[in-house]
C-alpha cells in the first residue's frame, strides 16, 4: 500500500523496474568481477525501525569503495531483510544483506548477500553480538567490521536494473547479487531472526 499513501512513494505502485524479484534464469555474460576496497574500522551500528545497519565512522572507513563497470562507488552502509527479498527459482534464503554504496553521480549501487545455515561466521559476529543492543543513535554502539571479510569468497554475482526495496522505491538501483551465500550458524542466524522478521517486500513483477 505504499504507493497509496503518499505521492512521493508513486513508483512502489506503478514503477516498471521494481525489486525484489524471482531469479528464475539468467544469462551468461563476460563481466568484470567487483573490486572491493573496503577498509576494515569502526562502524556504528543501529536500529532503523525496520531493520538493523552497520555504517562506517571512522575516516579511513569512509574511503571504502567498490568499483562496477569502471565506476566507484563509496561504501555507505549495509542491513538485512529476513526472509531474502531475492528469491531464487521461487526459494528464499533466511536472511539477505545489502551493501548499499553511491556514486558521485549520486546513483547507487546495492550488493546483495544470501545467508545460509551451515558453519558459524567469525567475520560476522562483532556486528551480530551487538544487534540486539542497538539503538536509533549509531554512536550509541560501536563494532570493529571487517567488510571485506563479510563477502562471499566467490566474486560472481548477478546484475539487473531495479529499485530501491522501501519507500519511495526509487528505480535505476544496479543490482549486483552475488550468486553464492555466505554460511552462519543456526544461532547466528536466530539472532538475526530475533532483531526483526518479515521485513522483506514481497517479489515485484
Amino acid at each position: 500500500h505504499w504507493g497509496s499513501l503518499d505521492a512521493a512513494y508513486a513508483k512502489c505502485a506503478d514503477g516498471t523496474a521494481q525489486t525484489p524479484i524471482n531469479i528464475v534464469k539468467t544469462k551468461k555474460a563476460d563481466l568484470k568481477n567487483l573490486a572491493f576496497s573496503y577498509t576494515t574500522g569502526e562502524a556504528g551500528v543501529f536500529n532503523n525501525g525496520h531493520t538493523v545497519e552497520a555504517e562506517p565512522l571512522t575516516a579511513p572507513a569512509n574511503t571504502s569503495k567498490v568499483a562496477i563497470d569502471g565506476v566507484d562507488y563509496t561504501f555507505l552502509q549495509f542491513h538485512f531483510h529476513a526472509p531474502s527479498e531475492h528469491e531464487i527459482n521461487g526459494l528464499h534464503y533466511p536472511v539477505e544483506v545489502h551493501f548499499v554504496n553511491k556514486a558521485a553521480d549520486g546513483s547507487l549501487a546495492v550488493v546483495g548477500v544470501f545467508i545460509k545455515r551451515g558453519a558459524e561466521n567469525e567475520a560476522w559476529k562483532p556486528f551480530i553480538d551487538n544487534m540486539l543492543k542497538a539503538t536509533a543513535d549509531p554512536e550509541a554502539t560501536k563494532a570493529e567490521l571487517d567488510w571485506s571479510a563479510m563477502l562471499p569468497k566467490n566474486p560472481t554475482t548477478m546484475r539487473y536494473s531495479g529499485s530501491l526495496t522501501t519507500p519511495p522505491c526509487s528505480e535505476g538501483v544496479h543490482w549486483n547479487i552475488f550468486t553464492t551465500p555466505i554460511t552462519m550458524s543456526d544461532a547466528q542466524i536466530n539472532t538475526f531472526l530475533e532483531a526483526y522478521s518479515g521485513n522483506a517486500r514481497p517479489i515485484q513483477p
